[in-house]
């Protein structure tokens, strides 16, 4: 017997395709059919149907992104090559998406609206989307009620994150953002996502908008560190959230001491503050014409 001197490990094989699955069955289209939204943009894969057919698309909307099966069911279907985005925009097939599998190497041009109220879908990929190219990602997530599965991004293109997970009311999983430094907008970001209780840490150094932004009654962690050299407006940041008065009295001391613009609407829902540093940070501020809306001194 020969034995080979040479032992080699095995290396887990790592798909380029962006991969998911649909249920036919669901509503939307005609019930042995799904549509593929493209975002409108250059376009160069080949789609395989999960049933043994495939198309070559070269267009955002060339006809063949419409697919009849020859029996109803839940099949997965794979992009094979490059494509701008996913753009469901709240409507068309969006409940017949049941999973996200693998999120491949394509590069995404954007996300607006990608997957806005997908309520059925879940996430079982175990890699990152490419985003070094997306600038908007406004409503990207929003209302995908059943969606729980980690994030990365490489945000370092992003201006604007408005929506991103506006009612995702499970969503309650590790979200990392890389090369913030251009976000001008988290509008609504997290509101509504009601169990979302997740430590953020982002540069938020050229951010102006925060309104509604953590407004979700689980939310209780020490964002003190936000850069709000750029802020201008706060309006309802933290209504209805469940900030402690631990984590508040960080963020007032440690927001008064930085540089920061005048007439701030700021909306801290029901936390108290305590005596000391941060009531005299809270005074500071409304000092500088900030108005604050919270529960008042402990």
């Amino acid at each position: 017997m020969i034995i080979n001197p040479f032992i080699f490990e095995s290396v887990p094989v790592v798909s380029t395709e962006f991969k998911m699955t649909v249920d036919t069955t669901q509503p939307g289209s005609a019930s042995d059919t799904f549509v593929l939204p493209l975002q409108n943009g250059a376009t160069s894969m080949t789609v395989y149907w999960g049933d043994g057919n495939s198309d070559v698309i070269t267009t955002y909307n060339q006809a063949e992104l419409t697919h009849v099966y020859a029996s109803s069911g839940t099949y997965q279907i794979s992009l094979d090559g490059s494509f701008s985005g996913i753009r469901f925009g709240g409507g068309g097939d969006r409940l017949k998406l049941s999973s996200i599998d693998n999120w491949g190497t394509n590069q995404w041009g954007t996300m607006q609206f990608a997957f806005y109220l997908c309520s059925n879908m879940v996430g079982t990929y175990t890699d990152s989307p490419d985003t070094s190219l997306v600038a908007d990602m406004y409503g990207a997530f929003r209302g995908c009620s059943s969606f729980n599965s980690p994030l990365t991004f490489d945000c370092s293109n992003v201006t604007t994150m408005a929506f991103m997970f506006f009612g995702c009311s499970s969503f309650n999983s590790d979200v990392t953002f890389t090369n913030t430094s251009n976000v001008l907008s988290m509008n609504a970001m997290f509101r509504t996502a009601t169990v979302f209780n997740k430590p953020l840490n982002f540069d938020t150094s050229n951010v102006t908008d925060m309104t509604n932004m953590l407004r979700t009654t689980a939310f209780d962690q020490d964002i003190s560190s936000f850069n709000i050299s750029s802020l201008t407006s706060a309006t309802q940041m933290l209504d209805a959230s469940a900030f402690s008065t631990t984590n508040y009295d960080l963020l007032l001391v440690a927001w008064q001491g930085q540089t920061h613009n005048n007439s701030v609407n700021f909306h801290a829902g029901t936390a108290q503050y305590s005596s000391g540093a941060p009531a005299t940070a809270r005074a500071g501020l409304i000092t500088d014409l900030w108005t604050i809306t919270d529960g008042g001194p402990v």
